[in-house]
């Protein structure tokens, strides 16, 4: 044939003797290679690594369940002692009848909610991200919590506010 080069006959041979010998999908090679990587794949999704696994452990405590589910101030795992540490605090304000310690607290609440809302709940964290996927954090109840705490921090400067002393009225 004019044209052609030596040898096209045989590698035009071969090539179609591959093509009618493999299945559709692919040799049987690649295909047991692909059903090895399938079973990997499984295997890692049911087995989670230790890392990945004990996230929870890590951000919320030992104490922390699945069934316990996200952790929040209204849903703490283990001894609720935020929760009890602001209570204390506004308890010791209403009784002292104290504006400064009012003001203190209320400034005190704010800094550790800034510091929750730029430092511990960063969302493009990879830890926070496995701490939502392992289900003890939440994007909403953190939301919630910042809010509560919000909450705390206003009832703070209220009693601050309303514990001033009163001026002597000059007559």
């Amino acid at each position: 044939m004019p044209g052609v080069k030596a040898g096209h006959d045989k590698t035009m041979a071969r090539q179609k003797h591959t093509q009618r010998d493999s299945a559709p999908g692919g040799s049987q090679r690649q295909l047991r290679v692909g059903e090895l990587i399938r079973h990997a794949i499984a295997f890692f999704a049911v087995f989670t690594t230790p890392a990945v696994a004990e996230v929870c452990d890590k951000v919320v405590g030992d104490g922390w369940q699945p069934r316990d589910g996200a952790v929040w101030i209204l849903n703490p795992s283990g001894f609720p002692a935020e929760l009890l540490l602001l209570l204390s605090g506004l308890l010791l304000v209403a009784v002292a009848k104290n504006s400064i310690l009012g003001y203190v607290g209320a400034a005190l609440t704010v800094c550790y909610t800034a510091f929750l809302l730029f430092l511990a709940l960063d969302v493009e964290s990879d830890i926070y991200r496995l701490a939502v996927r392992e289900g003890c954090r939440s994007y909403s109840h953190d939301l919630l919590h910042v809010a509560a705490l919000t909450l705390f921090a206003s009832a703070f400067a209220w009693l601050g506010y309303r514990s001033r002393r009163p001026h002597a009225k000059a007559h």
